[in-house]
């Protein structure tokens, strides 16, 4: 469908605005040429990372399921059916293929795969759109589309430098980067958004400083995982910049003191949320390979017996410490795409 149909109708497409869509034509040349190699990159990407370029720009920022609803909505149904198949229908058409004489047990695999991947469709879509870049382009509508204060700014993608490093590229600068003397030891290079609020100093009457209101994280699907890497790095490190109290802030090129009189909300926005029981899934897996990775005995008893027996009170008590670093940020906001 990719090949013989879709591509072939954006082809012939000639009602497309250059200015909503400037690297349509780019892009469209591209698969046209790549789809012709025999071991092209093509077959190896999703339908979202093929059609997504094309997509790109200021009205449709990398979402191509709303350029096709403008160009060719009959096309949409199809490529719903074509783009998205559930990880599930994937590993049951392997194993169901499997020779005959290979000495895996196809009943055992095909239940294991029923109870560990998801057979809906639907969430298999959700989990596929969810690209890093559309993420974090829903989040700065979301922030945009929000009603805050005249005196505050949104900014978004600010690196992180250590001060020791060398001067931050001319791209950088014409956005924000933060400059800090402290070592993160490379738990945070950037924040996804901040809000902040310029402050005027009461005597020169000039702003001085800059205070961060809220700091903002987009995560493509909400987890246990997701969460505890939020708030263990990023949440982490905006703390202890601000703990210094000297730190710099560049925007646009203008050089202010980060103000540490703050306790900045922290904000993790998400396309989709994981649910309870894939998420119960993944605390039970990261606590297998801990036990793996840290204990001989568990290691033996595996290759013994074919797998890893785990004790429920591991999991609860790995819950329980994400809990705890929930509870230690004093204000966070979860939001989800709707």
């Amino acid at each position: 469908f990719l090949k013989n149909d879709l591509v072939s109708e954006l082809e012939n497409c000639r009602e497309i605005d250059e200015d909503d869509a400037p690297f349509f034509r780019t892009a469209l040349d591209k698969i046209l040429t790549e789809q012709l190699r025999p071991k092209s990159t093509l077959l190896r990407a999703s339908a979202d990372g093929i059609c997504s370029p094309l997509a790109r720009g200021r009205v449709y920022k990398g979402k191509f399921i709303d350029l096709l609803s403008d160009l060719a909505p009959e096309l949409v149904p199809n490529y719903h059916s074509a783009a998205y198949v559930s990880e599930q229908d994937v590993m049951l058409s392997l194993v169901n293929n499997l020779d005959q004489g290979s000495n895996v047990d196809v009943e055992l695999c095909t239940e294991c795969i029923k109870c560990s991947l998801p057979d809906d469709k639907d969430d298999a879509e959700s989990t596929k759109a969810s690209d890093g870049q559309q993420c974090e382009a829903r989040c700065q509508d979301f922030l945009s589309g929000r009603s805050v204060e005249e005196s505050r700014i949104i900014l978004s993608n600010v690196f992180v430098k250590p001060r020791h490093s060398k001067k931050p590229s001319e791209k950088s600068m014409g956005g924000a980067v933060i400059v800090t003397s402290i070592d993160l030891d490379g738990t945070c290079s950037e924040f996804d958004a901040l809000i902040v609020e310029k402050v005027n100093d009461e005597q020169s009457r000039t702003t001085a400083s800059v205070r961060v209101c809220e700091v903002w994280e987009a995560k493509a699907t909400i987890s246990p995982l997701t969460i505890h890497d939020a708030l263990t790095k990023k949440a982490a490190a905006m703390n202890d910049i601000l703990a210094t109290k000297s730190e710099i802030i560049l925007i646009d090129r203008i050089e202010y003191t980060l103000s540490g009189n703050c306790e900045p909300v922290f904000g993790i926005f998400g396309n989709e949320l994981l649910p309870p029981k894939r998420a119960a899934t993944q605390v039970n897996m990261v606590e297998c390979l801990h036990a793996l990775s840290s204990n001989v005995h568990t290691v033996s008893e595996a290759l013994e017996d074919g797998y890893v027996t785990m004790s429920s009170d591991r999991s609860i008590q790995s819950i329980r410490r994400l809990q705890s670093v929930v509870e230690d940020v004093e204000s966070l906001v979860v939001a989800i795409a709707q």
